[in-house]
């Protein structure tokens, strides 16, 4: 699985129209089974994509493909919480699901708080890799010149 950070992009639209959407007034019988995959789909991706990018700690971009995911997270992770507080039309049509999301709910809270930890030791680490400018100047400085 590569590209990303293009697929966390078009999760976080996904979720932001399944929202918009969810909004309106739309008729269950059209559009309940297509909102009930669409939730499931993207609940699928997030987790495929939280499984690839923790198990592959060497990706170049990999600290700002995790800032996207956690974005993504909280975006459907407060979708979720907003449908099982019955906010919107479709409400009823997906009360049936309300286990399911409230397990999916856990599931991504608990990504988002892995993915804080491993950026904050991806911070950490890369900070302690830092040359200070004395170090600098050390590692700058012409062997055969009379200054050292």
């Amino acid at each position: 699985m590569n590209h990303y950070g293009d697929n966390l992009f078009v999760l976080g639209e996904m979720i932001r129209v399944l929202k918009d959407g969810l909004e309106l007034e739309l008729d269950a019988s059209l559009f309940g089974e297509r909102v009930t995959g669409e939730i499931f789909f993207i609940d699928g991706a997030l987790c495929k994509l939280f499984l690839a990018l923790n198990e592959n700690p060497h990706l170049v971009d990999r600290p700002e493909n995790l800032k996207s995911l956690m974005r993504s997270e909280r975006l459907f992770v407060g979708l979720l919480e907003e449908i099982g507080e019955e906010r919107f039309s479709l409400s009823e049509e997906l009360k049936p699901l309300l286990a399911k999301l409230k397990e999916a709910v856990e599931v991504h809270q608990r990504n988002i708080g892995e993915v804080q930890a491993i950026l904050a030791h991806t911070d950490v680490a890369e900070s302690g890799d830092m040359i200070s400018p004395a170090e600098y100047e050390f590692l700058l400085m012409d062997k055969g010149s009379p200054e050292s």
